[in-house]
């Protein structure tokens, strides 16, 4: 997941993960890390979600992670213009670190908010011009969280494997550490019997 200070990666992160929401970004640490595992098609998959920071003074060590990422979040407030303008400066990251068949997807963040200063036909432009679908989600009521990240790893799945979409988001797999997933993060599945995916897999694991 990529995106300015205060995007809402992080409370993304905490609802997704651990169905909680916290108002607040860690930015004395240069990445944060979650994962969950999740029944996907009968097998067991591993979601890894990385946080990169957002600050200028970590982008080397952000550019990092795309270099073994499947997918890539790029994340703002649908209530700060700014950010939503500087999309452009982190799909040139990717662009230029990331693998040339990565996916991507905008996530428009905020959505409860009463006021907003990005519209659809914004996002809808700017999704075109970067080829990449895009969501508009909720952290603080949970709106889209969960919908966002199980079309996004069906994208990926979709490319990688040739798994076709699933028609709703699967149950979570019963042992995560006591929490159960449901994008932006790695997929490792299990081994399998016949072709195994190459072994860089992950739905946005950033590295």
């Amino acid at each position: 997941m990529v995106g300015d200070v205060g995007a809402g990666k992080t409370s993304f992160l905490n609802r997704y993960i651990d169905d909680r929401f916290i108002d607040e970004e860690n930015t004395a640490v240069p990445a944060e890390f979650k994962e969950k595992f999740l029944e996907y098609h009968g097998k067991t998959i591993r979601v890894q979600l990385w946080d990169p920071a957002g600050q200028k003074k970590f982008r080397a060590i952000t550019s990092s992670f795309f270099k073994k990422a499947d997918g890539v979040m790029l994340c703002f407030p649908l209530d700060d213009a700014e950010k939503f303008s500087n999309l452009i400066n982190w799909q040139d990251e990717i662009l230029k670190y990331a693998e040339s068949n990565v996916d991507k997807k905008i996530v428009g963040m905020k959505c409860d908010m009463p006021g907003r200063s990005v519209t659809a036909d914004q996002i809808t432009k700017l999704a075109s011009e970067m080829n990449s679908p895009w969501i508009e989600t909720s952290s603080k009521d949970g709106t889209n969280v969960n919908r966002c990240v199980q079309d996004f790893i069906d994208l990926i799945m979709e490319r990688k494997v040739g798994v076709p979409k699933t028609a709703a988001p699967e149950k979570p797999a019963a042992a995560a550490n006591g929490t159960a997933p449901s994008a932006v993060g790695g997929l490792d599945k299990e081994p399998a019997k016949p072709p195994k995916p190459e072994e860089k897999s992950g739905c946005c694991r950033l590295q």
